[in-house]
């Protein structure tokens, strides 16, 4: 199987949490959130590079986290890049940072490397997502990990009002690891930054939608667990306790 790199997305505001700490280094069991991604991206067998992407002002304080929380990680090529105003523009920047060579060729790339995003508020990343994920995007060139929706979805009008119920049975709910083959994505990303107004960038909301927009490559949903939340909100660090302590539970249950 072929070499994968990793984008770590790091410079988000956080500011559905109502607290002024950024969601990324927010205390979650005495470690900061992004702690458990990075993690499990050092210690995956298939991630070669990782890609931290940062706020401009926090990656000072970044490295020093790094150098007492991962003194040695692993032989594994730590880089930087700076986050961007929106999502879809920090992963860009990441691209750029990884593979300057291809991200505006349109030329066939079928031989280069997977390249696999990550959110870092999703503590739950499991090696199990990484190699299917992975797995998935060599096979098919874009995979994305989901879970099937539960709840019925509305969809309304600007003033509230109901206007459709989509049928849940085709609804998946997007989570992270999405994964690419790395070429790919950097055309498609390369079409978005030629094509794409700022305004709308806001409308991006994960890799998935750029290879939807801007390539004709399909993408495949890989099938992910409802315990791989995103933390948005102060609720939702709760609910992330009680994952891990239910997990810390269960391994005492065995051993």
């Amino acid at each position: 199987m072929r070499g994968a790199d990793a984008v770590l997305l790091m410079a988000g505001s956080g500011s559905r949490m109502g607290g002024r700490e950024k969601k990324q280094f927010l205390p979650l069991l005495g470690k900061p959130l992004f702690y458990y991604s990075l993690r499990s991206l050092l210690e995956s067998p298939r991630i070669e590079r990782i890609c931290l992407v940062v706020s401009r002002g926090d990656e000072e304080r970044t490295r020093e986290l790094l150098s007492s929380l991962f003194p040695s990680p692993g032989g594994k090529e730590l880089l930087f890049s700076p986050g961007g105003a929106e999502r879809c523009l920090s992963v860009r920047n990441a691209l750029l940072r990884l593979y300057p060579e291809r991200f505006f060729s349109e030329e066939n790339q079928t031989e280069a490397p997977l390249v696999l995003i990550q959110d870092s508020a999703r503590p739950f990343l499991r090696e199990k997502f990484i190699e299917d994920s992975l797995l998935a995007a060599e096979k098919f060139g874009a995979a994305v990990l989901s879970v099937p929706v539960k709840d019925t979805i509305k969809r309304a009008d600007p003033e509230g009002f109901v206007r459709e119920s989509p049928d849940r049975r085709s609804l998946w709910q997007v989570q992270t690891p999405q994964s690419f083959r790395a070429g790919e994505l950097c055309r498609a990303y390369g079409r978005m930054s030629r094509e794409l107004s700022p305004e709308r960038a806001k409308s991006i909301t994960d890799d998935g939608m750029v290879m939807e927009l801007f390539s004709s490559l399909p993408v495949k949903l890989v099938e992910g667990s409802y315990r791989n939340i995103k933390i948005t909100t102060a609720e939702d660090l709760e609910i992330a306790k009680l994952f891990f302590h239910l997990e810390l539970d269960a391994k005492k249950q065995i051993g």
